[in-house]
């Protein structure tokens, strides 16, 4: 292979030869780089189901981003010989790195914390290694870790993935094979059983072992000798190898060298943790001697030990008090906590990122739920500002630093952990928690500890958490004398467990109808169980109160259900900020009352002021009535309080766009673009917003970098834009890719009407006329299915207008006025208002249009702009009157 070319790779020379391929240095001549071309076994060509799913899973592995991690970067074929491209390391393997006798203590840490870190950023993608052993570890140049073939013996899906001269192959079968490297093999993997990442934290202990004494933990003088060794024999401790090494390093290796997979770390976050817990006594001066080691990992660091004070069980009472939102029977206790006030300027700044579910998948939701109540907790202490949950679940901290994390969310500290439910066949049921406290400028571990409770004690659990995070900032709660104690949401496990999943499904992405109702039949049942349980009824007001927003249930037993939960949820805590949110929630997704909606919510605002969703609410009930400064003022709140959010930076930009803050929105309306680059709106609504700014240019680049999409609302909104742009042709071709008949929440969507408007700008009467009157039909026959929805009536009157039926048309404007969403929504209205001003156009009565078109201009839309009434071919019929020119000179 040496000198040819595959695609256009060079081949340079061979790197080495495993069961996984033969591996080439090449030179990428598009990119000007060099490569590592692994060449896949002959077999992979002959079955294409194979390939298929090869090709598929090599996907995810290929999204796994991380500084430790070697990039795949493409999967290829090329004269038949199916090969990955992957990022070429130069510099030694692991194993020539070690010295005889172990690495020295602080290089031990150092590359300990990067092959933890990156193996469990792979397990937190579901992705398994399979074959960890040193010679897939490199250690470049400059001294940086890397892990090689990620994934790769799943991959291949053969049982002698990574088989060399180490490996032990057997018949592909479910069970009875064995994958991998025997010295750094699982003993599941050894008898062939299914293996997860915790086959992976056993291998992870051989390598620690092998870092730290320089020997291999299991010896034998043949490969079945060796695999017989995993099998049975338990490894000399560190500590009693090379003596000088801290106590609690043997203990952290013990564990991920477990027979029992039950009884090793589940994830390799998890033994990443201890380690870093671990460096921190090193780096403190608390570095322990084999003599003097204790088994607590709980003992503060020197530099906290004054923190801890005669009071801090009842900092972590307070802590319990300042928390729970769903108080039944509050009491007071006295405050008495010895630390100084932080300064408004020295406010501490945290986020709280998902805890790591290390239990089956279907036990996502009660770690999710762990966080949101940690993130509900900490909220409520003055004196620290978090970072809002939808941020922390929407940052992507793949392959970036502690350091870039600080200044991407502009925070001081981080906290993480992982959470695990645990049961056993007795039923018992037991919750264990490991959260880490991080300082994220410094990349210091200020605090951890792993718990493990009762599920009847999570709630204290999660107080407890809490108050050790307030207690380790030195933040001084604010409340002055007393703080009220707040019982429990629920006494009843299964109503709380119920409640969770479907608070679960309703902030997650999963948003569909079937969905929502799964949601309001989890909440039911949580109520069914506790009928006192205040946050599951507020989140039962919501659920239902969407399904009439987003239109998939609108009938009164709907709203009724709402409006039953609202209810409850007063009843329950009437002062509470959560029971005013959940009113805001129904008086604007439900009834669409916006002068209700907008009182509930300033009032969950004075009672729990800088909560984002609350802020976020409020911003959009301003929007409904027309305030769209003051909800600009609120976004901008928000988005300090919810950094890197996609939504909350283009909902900011559409905003700043309608007050003709055009240079601000392009800026929120760019950031949006890099947050969600996925997302097809973002790119649309930063291109409608330069549309109304008049920079073509900046519009036709932002259009140009769109995704793809076949979002009728997406497409919609690309016919409109290049219909302002002139472009006929594009607009043309987007116009006709729309379906018939699509409701919007401002418009109808409908191809024919799209089209007729297209072909009236272009001056094609008959075209136009052609259109218009398919148009009439269609959206007739829409009418007669719903003769009250306003924006379809419109959509009809312009129809009418365009096929000269004058009368009707302006009779059916004038009746839309009155109808939902137009009758109670004046951002609509606005929208509606642009409708009249073309219908008068059309039917010959300019002089009305102008002075409609003059009444739409003093409000503040993003239906019209001063640049748009300037260039826009919708209203080239009135270029030539004079009102209409004393209109355009005015808007200059």
């Amino acid at each position: 292979m040496i000198g040819k070319m595959l695609a256009h790779y060079e081949i340079l020379r061979s790197l080495g030869r495993g069961g996984m391929g033969e591996v080439y240095l090449a030179r990428d001549t598009r990119l000007g780089r060099e490569v590592a071309l692994k060449l896949l076994p002959v077999d992979m060509r002959a079955d294409a189901g194979r390939r298929a799913r090869f090709e598929r899973e090599a996907q995810a592995v290929a999204a796994l981003n991380h500084p430790h991690v070697v990039t795949l970067y493409a999967v290829e074929e090329a004269d038949g010989l199916p090969f990955l491209v992957m990022e070429y390391v130069e510099g030694r393997t692991l194993d020539e790195e070690i010295p005889p006798g172990g690495l020295p203590v602080r290089r031990f840490f150092e590359l300990g914390l990067a092959l933890t870190e990156a193996v469990a950023a792979a397990h937190a993608k579901g992705i398994t290694h399979r074959d960890l052993k040193p010679r897939n570890v490199m250690i470049d140049r400059e001294g940086r870790l890397k892990v090689l073939d990620f994934g790769l013996a799943k991959l291949l899906d053969r049982p002698d993935a990574g088989a060399d001269d180490d490996t032990v192959a057997a018949d592909v079968t479910r069970e009875g094979t064995i994958v991998g490297t025997v010295a750094y093999m699982s003993p599941e993997q050894a008898e062939g059983k299914p293996v997860d990442s915790r086959s992976d934290v056993f291998s992870l202990g051989i390598l620690l072992y092998q870092m730290a004494t320089g020997l291999q933990p299991f010896k034998g003088d043949s490969q079945l000798s060796i695999l017989a060794a995993v099998l049975r024999d338990h490894p000399t401790p560190v500590v009693e190898v090379r003596p000088e090494l801290p106590r609690q390093l043997a203990r952290i290796v013990r564990r991920c060298l477990e027979k029992d997979p039950a009884r090793r770390y589940e994830t390799a976050r998890s033994a990443h943790y201890d380690l870093q817990a671990l460096r921190e006594e090193l780096d403190s001066g608390e570095f322990e001697k084999p003599e003097f080691a204790v088994p607590s990992a709980r003992r503060p660091g020197r530099r906290r030990v004054g923190q801890l004070v005669a009071g801090l069980a009842l900092l972590a009472v307070i802590a319990v008090g300042a928390v729970r939102l769903g108080a039944r029977k509050p009491t007071a206790v006295a405050s008495a906590v010895g630390t100084a006030p932080v300064s408004a300027a020295a406010v501490p700044t945290i986020v709280v990122f998902p805890f790591e579910n290390l239990g089956p998948p279907e036990d996502a939701y009660f770690a999710a739920g762990m966080t949101v109540e940690i993130v509900t907790s900490l909220t409520a202490i003055d004196g620290l500002r978090v970072v809002s949950r939808t941020s922390a679940q929407n940052y992507d901290r793949a392959g970036k630093s502690m350091q870039q994390i600080a200044a991407a969310l502009g925070v001081d500290y981080v906290l993480e952990g992982s959470v695990q439910w645990q049961r056993d066949a007795s039923g018992v049921s037991r919750v264990r928690v490991t959260p880490l406290l991080m300082d994220a400028a410094a990349d210091r571990q200020i605090w951890a500890n792993r718990y493990d409770r009762a599920m009847e004690e999570i709630f204290a659990l999660q107080s407890e958490i809490a108050a050790e995070v307030v207690r380790s900032l030195g933040v001084t709660l604010a409340a002055a004398g007393t703080a009220p104690v707040e019982a429990a949401p629920t006494r009843d496990m299964a109503a709380y467990h119920a409640y969770l999943r479907g608070q679960e499904i309703l902030d997650s992405s999963r948003f569909a109808r079937a969905d929502w109702l799964l949601a309001v039949d989890m909440l039911e049942k949580a109520v069914a169980r506790d009928p006192d349980f205040h946050e599951a009824w507020v989140a039962l007001a919501r659920a239902n109160s969407g399904l009439c927003h987003f239109d998939w249930d609108r009938t009164p037993e709907r709203l009724a259900r709402a409006k039953a939960a609202v209810d409850r949820a007063r009843a329950i805590a009437p002062d509470s900020y959560l029971s005013h949110y959940a009113a805001g929630v129904y008086y604007y997704w439900g009834l669409k009352d916006y002068d209700q909606a907008l009182a509930a919510v300033r009032q969950a605002d004075r009672i729990r002021p800088n909560v984002p969703d609350v802020m976020e609410l409020m911003a959009y009930v301003l929007r409904r009535q027309e305030s769209y400064a003051e909800a600009a003022v609120i976004l901008e709140r928000v988005a300090v309080l919810s950094p890197g959010v996609a939504p909350v930076a283009n909902h900011l930009a559409e905003t700043l766009a309608i007050v003709e803050r055009y240079e601000d929105a392009d800026r929120w309306g760019r950031q949006a673009m890099e947050l969600g680059p996925d997302e097809p709106m973002n790119f649309t609504i930063a291109a409608w917003n330069a549309i109304q700014a008049g920079w073509p240019e900046r519009v036709r680049r932002y259009v140009a970098e769109i995704p793809p999409s076949t979002d009728p609302e997406i497409r919609q909104r690309l016919f409109r834009i290049h219909l302002e742009l002139r472009d006929y042709p594009a607009a043309l071709r987007h116009a006709e890719q729309l379906p018939e008949c699509v409701e919007s929440q401002y418009e109808i969507i409908s191809r024919e009407l799209s089209l007729a408007m297209i072909y009236r700008a272009m001056d094609d009467p008959e075209q136009a006329r052609r259109h218009f009157a398919l148009a009439e039909r269609i959206l007739a026959a829409r009418m007669a299915e719903k003769p009250e929805a306003g924006n379809v009536v419109a959509a009809h009157a312009v129809a009418l207008a365009g096929i000269g039926r004058a009368d009707e048309a302006m009779a059916g404007i004038r009746r839309s006025f009155a109808l939902y969403p137009v009758n109670k929504d004046r951002w609509i209205a606005t929208w509606r208002q642009y409708d009249q001003v073309v219908i008068e156009m059309m039917v010959g009565r300019a002089e009305a249009a102008v002075a409609n078109l003059g009444e739409l201009m003093t409000r503040q839309t993003d239906v019209v702009s001063p640049a748009l009434l300037a260039s826009s071919p919708v209203f080239d019929p009135l270029r030539g009157r004079e009102d209409f020119k004393r209109l355009v000179a005015a808007q200059i």
